[in-house]
């Protein structure tokens, strides 16, 4: 299968659990079927927003439907920008049979609802990988006083260096 830049459709969502057991053995279990990524809305009006994610979840186990946080976006902030609760979850991997992922999606938690989409992470994407290096915010680097410096070093090493070609010449 040629890869496209738009990715394709994937209708069968594989989810991966591990387990570490008391004896510190590690038990992976793998669950793959159909499924959906669904978006919740935290506004349903006359629900508080934990009860909306509640009966979303509670809908969902009652259907069959195994569900996978796949986003957290969902959190509480000052009207100063200061963090009152932590992110919480804002959208799922759903996995389950074609007729429970119907009724789940009518829910009326549901924002919107879409496949997965299997594609590759852009060349320039800048990931999850160790902090990149950065000069200190206290560096002298490309400051006026570094810059005239670093110029009039120059300048008397070209002056040096013209002074002695003149006298061999």
């Amino acid at each position: 299968m040629t890869p496209t830049p738009t990715g394709s459709i994937v209708r069968t969502i594989r989810v991966t659990e591990v387990e570490t057991l008391d004896g510190g053995a590690e038990v992976k279990r793998t669950i793959s079927g159909r499924g959906v990524i669904v978006h919740i809305r935290p506004d349903v009006e006359g629900m508080k927003p934990s009860d909306v994610r509640r009966s979303f979840t509670r809908t969902a186990k009652q259907l069959g439907v195994i569900l996978d946080v796949c986003e957290a976006s969902h959190g509480h902030y000052s009207a100063k920008g200061k963090v009152i609760a932590d992110s919480l979850p804002s959208a799922f991997q759903c996995v389950g049979t074609v007729e429970a992922l119907g009724e789940l999606v009518k829910h009326v938690a549901v924002e919107r609802w879409h496949f997965a989409l299997n594609v590759r992470p852009p060349r320039g994407a800048q990931g999850s990988g160790p902090e990149k290096v950065r000069p200190m915010p206290k560096s002298a680097f490309g400051r006026p006083e570094q810059l005239k410096a670093t110029a009039r070093t120059l300048a008397e090493a070209m002056a040096k260096q013209v002074r002695l070609l003149n006298r061999t010449v």
